[in-house]
This record gives C-alpha cells, sequence and structure tokens, in this order.
C-alpha cells in the first residue's frame, strides 16, 4: 500500500490510520499425502524462480546446503515424506535459541538459530531438492511454505512450522498472514529485502520523522 500526503508544512503533523478486517483459520494437513509430488521445474512459472533460487540467508547453493540436502529423504517413499524427512532433520538438529539474523548456512555450521534460521534452513533445503519454499511472515514470528502438486498437476502451498512443536503441512494456529516470500523490492530499488519494511520517502530539504503503530484488535 502507498499512501500520499501531497504537502505538510513545518510543525505540523500528519495522522493515517488504516483498517483492515481479516479472518483466520487452522489449516489442516491432507488426508492422503501420496498423491503429492515435486512440481516439473520447467512448467513452473517464472515468477517460481524467486522460491527456488537463493534469497538474502537462505543459501540454497551453498555447497554445505547441496550435499546435505541429497542425503536427507533420499529413500523417502514419495515427495511428501522427502520434504517432512527435511523438516524433521531440522527440528533434530537445529537447537531453537534466540539471537541476532544469521542465516541459513550459519544455523548450519553451529547448530542453532531462531525461527527465522530454523524456517530458513528448511527452506534452503527444499530449494536445493528442486522444491519451491518461501518464508510466511507473521506479527513476531515466520513460518515456511513448501509446493508439491498432485495427480493432476494441481499445485498447493503447505505450512510448516520448523520452530516449536511439530506442525507439518498444516497450521494449527490462526495467525494475521502480513507477508508471503523472502525476496522483495521496492519500485525504483534494486535492493532486495527478506520482509519489506515500512518507510517513508519525502521530497524536500528535510526528512519528516515518523512512527509506525500495528495493533491486533481482537472482535467483541
Amino acid at each position: 500500500m502507498i499512501i500520499k500526503i501531497p504537502s505538510l508544512p513545518a510543525g505540523e503533523t500528519a495522522e493515517v490510520v488504516t483498517r483492515y478486517e481479516c479472518e483466520s483459520s487452522i489449516q489442516t494437513a491432507p488426508e492422503n499425502t501420496d498423491i503429492f509430488q515435486k512440481p516439473n521445474l520447467k512448467e513452473l512459472p517464472k515468477s517460481f524462480g524467486l522460491y527456488l533460487k537463493p534469497s538474502e540467508k537462505i543459501e540454497s547453493r551453498d555447497k554445505a546446503i547441496v550435499k546435505l540436502s541429497r542425503t536427507i529423504g533420499q529413500d523417502a517413499e514419495n515427495a511428501w515424506a522427502e520434504v517432512e524427512a527435511v523438516y524433521d532433520w531440522v527440528q533434530a538438529n537445529i537447537k531453537y535459541e534466540n539471537g541476532r539474523l544469521k542465516g541459513a548456512l550459519a544455523a548450519l555450521k553451529d547448530g542453532t538459530g531462531d525461527c527465522e534460521e530454523l524456517s530458513s534452513l528448511f527452506i534452503a533445503l527444499c530449494r536445493a531438492k528442486g522444491i519451491p519454499a518461501r518464508t510466511v511472515w507473521v506479527p513476531e514470528h515466520c513460518y515456511a511454505e513448501f509446493y508439491l502438486e498432485d495427480e493432476n498437476g494441481n499445485g498447493f502451498w503447505f505450512p510448516c512450522q520448523p520452530a516449536g512443536d511439530k506442525a507439518f503441512g498444516e497450521m494449527p494456529f490462526q495467525y494475521v498472514i502480513l507477508q508471503k516470500g523472502d525476496n522483495f523490492s521496492f519500485p525504483g530499488d534494486r535492493k532486495k529485502y527478506r520482509y519489506l519494511p515500512q518507510q517513508i520517502t519525502a521530497k524536500g530539504k528535510v526528512k519528516p520523522s515518523y512512527q509506525m503503530i500495528g495493533e491486533i484488535v481482537q472482535p467483541e
């Protein structure tokens, strides 16, 4: 969303209030997971390239990540089981630990990370396997989604939460989703962002100060 304020005299303030009504629900896992398979990468839309190539802190082409991706789930019965093997490996081998953002490769090397690292490593391993995957951002948290197709070629995004109790192929929590993806850009800005931040631009010699306040209000 882009909001424009035509002019703002010196010493004056402007307040913009936007409200959104969201309906949230839990997502259950499919009953029959045997029907799902990896997509044919040549038939995917170009937009899926964002979910297959490396992005900031998701180093899916690093040699260590590629090598590991080839060993995890190699004997899986189907694509669903292969992705679940990746999920189980991340949960079993990366200890949850709060800290600064360091990314998938760093988490793999030192065996620790928070929700961003666990999600990023899961995503990196999926991408290294040729399975589209992306980050889902919710207030003060993130998790992952992976993409598979059924026997008719219909594609589906499935959630999984690498940090915390096991939630694979389902989402038992009613999160408010803010963004999906981890390779964003602003119009006219070549820089790539893991998460598209709120920002303000202004014409003139003095850049105004601003404060963004976000609040989730539960219905009465």
